[in-house]
């Protein structure tokens, strides 16, 4: 049986390895083009693993801001209380002023609005109109588990509560009243304890329980 070159076309015998016609090498292009096809392949191989890398790695990046972002709003929860705080102060909000204590302190049977505002204007004698507070953390220290047992009875003790606290924090800060006028400032001692699964404002300092 005969056979054609792929390169010219010409009619040759099965056992020819060269064209008589042109000297081609019976098979070469078929062989060429595989190569090249294998070539490709891998090509296109080293591509897609290259994509799978860069998304993998954004992928990657993405879970640790992820991660990250959690672990500081939860380490951050501390700050829900005072900052409550001093919303309920600036906006004579007494809801957000009391929302920043625990309900066995009662804080909503003494403090409203008008409280808020009424302190609010006595300021603005000193300092003149439109008096703001302001604050700034400055640092925070771990309340020990020991000091923590002792707010713990003495609240239980106190107010007649079952409370569980697990956590706190002794935070400094900076705070400021400003008017049109003056201005004022000074550095406090905030003391915040997560109770029954909340943070709370409890102005207690464990070395004043005995």
């Amino acid at each position: 049986m005969s056979k054609f070159c792929e390169n010219c076309g010409a009619e040759i015998n099965d056992d020819v390895t060269v064209c008589p016609n042109c000297n081609t090498a019976v098979g070469a292009e078929k062989v060429v083009t595989e190569t090249a096809n294998t070539a490709s392949t891998s090509t296109d191989k080293k591509a897609d693993t290259k994509k799978l890398a860069i998304i993998g790695g954004g992928i990657a990046a993405a879970v640790i801001l992820i991660i990250t972002l959690i672990v500081s709003l939860v380490s951050g929860r501390y700050k829900a209380p005072i900052k409550k705080y001093f919303k309920g102060l600036n906006k004579c909000d007494a809801e957000s002023y009391v929302a920043a204590y625990p309900d066995f302190l009662k804080k909503s049977d003494s403090v409203k609005d008008s409280t808020l505002k009424d302190r609010k204007k006595n300021l603005e004698k000193t300092y003149g109109d439109n008096v703001k507070y302001q604050y700034k953390i400055l640092k925070k220290t771990k309340i020990e588990k020991k000091d923590l047992e002792k707010v713990q009875d003495y609240v239980n003790d106190k107010y007649k509560e079952k409370v569980k606290i697990t956590k706190g924090f002794k935070v400094k800060t900076k705070q400021t009243i400003k008017g049109k006028d003056d201005y004022d400032y000074a550095t406090d001692d905030v003391y915040v304890y997560k109770i029954d699964g909340k943070w709370y404002v409890l102005d207690i300092e464990p070395d004043d329980v005995k």
